[in-house]
């Protein structure tokens, strides 16, 4: 009887021997170095599209309506009749304190009108016949003949054309050039061949 107890107590103590193991299992050793640090996650997009920037609010106050005022001469409708700057003669030919002609034009401060030399600065002066506007009047070469129609030559050498300004500025002269005669007077046919003013003369051939 003994030696079946002894023998079941041999039995459990091997049992327990071959459950636990006598050296723990090696653990692998960690790397040398920093330990990697996790990446963030992204950050999540925003639904839909970006929200629409606020439009500045203008603080200024709007202007008050005065209604019609006098007019002045400013390119404006002060009186409010749908016609600007009618009480003052503007775009009328004059010449300013130097002498130098020009148009009227609206005056600083809008209450009068000052003459506002041209472009072509034409000092003022008797008007000759030249194209410009010598005695700031607004007329160009009054006084002469310009654009008249004339005539140059006679008989068949006669031909027309316009009167324009002579080159020293004194009158005009006819554009027009005269043809050319014939050698001779022709008998009978009624023209001045020659282009001397006379018709079928006696020595004509």
């Amino acid at each position: 009887m003994r030696a079946l107890i002894a023998m079941g107590a041999l039995l459990a103590l091997a049992a327990c021997v071959a459950e636990f193991p006598a050296e723990p299992p090696e653990v692998p050793p960690v790397p040398d170095g920093d330990v990697p640090e996790p990446e963030p996650e992204p950050e999540p997009e925003p639904d839909g599209a970006p929200e629409p920037e606020p439009e500045p609010v203008d603080m200024m106050p709007p202007e008050p309506d005065l209604g019609p005022q006098p007019e002045t001469c400013n390119g404006a409708d002060d009186d409010l009749d749908d016609v600007i700057d009618e009480d003052f003669a503007l775009n009328q030919p004059c010449a300013t304190g130097d002498g130098i002609c020009g148009l009227t034009a609206c005056a600083d401060g809008g209450e009068g009108t000052e003459c506002v030399a041209a472009a072509e600065m034409v000092e003022q002066g008797d008007e000759t016949c030249n194209g410009i506007d010598d005695d700031c009047d607004g007329t160009v070469d009054e006084g002469f003949d310009v654009a008249v129609e004339c005539t140059v030559g006679q008989g068949i050498c006669e031909t027309f054309g316009l009167q324009v300004c002579a080159e020293d500025g004194a009158g005009t002269v006819c554009d027009a050039m005269a043809g050319q005669p014939e050698a001779v007077e022709f008998c009978g046919n009624g023209d001045d061949d020659d282009c001397d003013g006379q018709t079928d003369e006696d020595d004509c051939e």
